[in-house]
C-alpha cells in the first residue's frame, strides 16, 4: 500500500460531508479534523523515510488542488523531501506553487517567504525573485 493511501483517509475526512441519515448510519459520526491535526499529518507525509518523487508528487498535486492555504511549516517539509531525494526543480517548483497559490495576496506571499527564509537559507535554494522566475514573457 502507498504512503499516500496510508495517510489520504486521514487528511481528506474534514473534507467528506455524508448525508446519510441517523437511521441508515448506526455509528457515531466522526469529529472533524482540526487545522492543527491536517499540518501535522502533512508535515509527517513528506518527512516520511518512504516519501519518494513519486508519492512527493501525489502529495503536492493534492495539497496544492486544495483551497486551503497551508503553514509554512508543510513547504519546509516539502523542500527538506526534495533535498532528500536531491530535486532542485522540484523545490523551485514548489516555491513557483507557493507564489501561485497566495495569488494576488502579496502580504501572504512575503509571510509565508518571510517563515521559509531560514529553510532556504540552510538547503542553498534561491527564491523564486532570485532565478527570475516570477517574471512571465508575453512576447516571442
Amino acid at each position: 500500500m502507498s504512503l499516500f493511501r496510508a495517510l489520504r483517509p486521514a487528511l481528506t475526512a474534514q473534507t467528506r460531508r455524508l448525508t446519510v441519515s441517523a437511521s441508515l448510519n448506526s455509528a457515531a459520526p466522526a469529529a472533524p479534523l482540526r487545522r492543527d491535526d491536517v499540518m501535522a499529518a502533512w508535515v509527517e507525509y513528506f518527512d516520511h523515510p518512504d516519501c519518494d518523487y513519486y508519492n512527493y508528487r501525489l502529495g503536492a498535486q493534492h495539497l496544492f488542488s486544495d483551497d486551503l492555504l497551508f503553514d509554512p511549516v508543510v513547504y519546509q517539509a516539502m523542500l527538506y523531501a526534495c533535498r532528500r531525494f536531491n530535486n532542485f526543480p522540484a523545490a523551485m517548483r514548489t516555491l513557483e506553487l507557493i507564489r501561485l497559490k497566495c495569488g494576488d495576496r502579496e502580504d501572504v506571499y512575503d509571510w509565508v517567504m518571510q517563515e521559509l527564509a531560514p529553510t532556504l537559507e540552510d538547503l542553498g535554494i534561491p527564491t523564486v525573485e532570485d532565478m527570475n522566475l516570477h517574471i512571465v514573457e508575453t512576447e516571442l
